[in-house]
């Protein structure tokens, strides 16, 4: 508010200035993500979002009892 203030302009335009500036910078590329996992299994397992749906859709199937 001070610096808005200082500046003669609105809050709003001084929010409005700085998401342009930011937006305006080149994003840089998100950091490769890898999954922590521990225990024996030494092979590496890789599974695809249809998977788990899959995965879920047959638990869905199975009655409470099972």
């Amino acid at each position: 508010k001070r610096l808005a203030a200082r500046r003669g302009i609105t809050l709003s335009d001084l929010v409005g200035e700085a998401l342009r500036a930011a937006l305006a910078e080149p994003s840089r590329p998100a950091p490769r993500f890898e999954m922590v996992t521990y225990g024996e299994g030494a092979t590496r397992v890789h599974h695809e979002p249809k998977d788990f749906a899959a995965a879920l859709e047959e638990d869905d199937r199975r009655s409470p009892g099972e």
